[in-house]
């Protein structure tokens, strides 16, 4: 669910933007190299079913692949909820990020992770037409992209913020930020996963006929 409302938000950007020259801070961070994964937790003897990037989750023992975000106290990975202690549990050994302690206890948000496990499809409170689904057990944690580093001064650019090269959502911005929102000036240092949105080929878009956008897991404040 995550994916594919990220995907109808980009192709509303795709239409919405414009000719724009993107104009570049300083570059992201190299991605350091992924982890291996934890040792498996048995859950039962069924083949997990493998669900690729940008497709609906489902319930029963899956594989998928998602990006950590904080929810509430808890994470979400691909739009999937699961609890602090169950993820914390199970993870595979650290990779430290650029711009983070070598002791940072969730160092993990921002990185895509690739989990093995059983998701339970439960009913979504906040909206009633979309499948909420919970990860309630877990067989194997893996690193699949460790959290990118990129730090820069922000910047407005058509309805969206831009740092570092990279297209950044107001909202998100502002849910990574909270309480504060982010203003133009503001020095950052995000750390997420860069993504390039392919445009139509009548589209509006870049020079390039790209939307380079960074999706945020975590956000730093350096100076307002």
């Amino acid at each position: 669910m995550y994916y594919r409302k990220m995907a109808q938000s980009l192709s509303l950007v795709v239409l919405y933007f414009g000719l724009v020259t993107a104009a570049c801070t300083t570059p992201a961070a190299t991605a350091p190299q992924a982890a291996h994964p934890t040792a498996a937790v048995p859950t039962a003897n069924v083949t997990a079913t493998v669900i690729g990037v940008g497709q609906p989750l489902q319930a029963g023992v899956v594989t998928f692949t998602g990006m950590v975000v904080p929810s509430d106290g808890d994470f979400r990975i691909g739009g999937a909820v699961v609890e602090r202690k169950v993820l914390t549990g199970h993870l595979p050994p650290p990779v430290y990020t650029a711009g983070l302690e070598n002791n940072d206890p969730e160092w993990f948000v921002g990185a895509e992770l690739r989990v093995t496990g059983l998701l339970e499809k439960v009913n979504n409170p906040s909206s009633p037409t979309d499948d909420q689904f919970v990860l309630r057990q877990v067989d194997s944690i893996a690193v699949a992209a460790p959290a990118v580093m990129i730090e820069g001064t922000l910047a407005p650019s058509k309805g969206f913020f831009q740092l570092a090269s990279y297209l950044i959502s107001r909202d998100d911005l502002r849910s990574a930020l909270a309480p504060n929102s982010g203003a133009a000036g503001d020095q950052l240092r995000l750390w997420g996963q860069p993504h390039i949105v392919r445009c139509a080929p009548n589209a509006q878009c870049l020079l390039s006929g790209e939307l380079p956008i960074f999706v945020i897991g975590r956000a730093q404040l350096l100076a307002h």
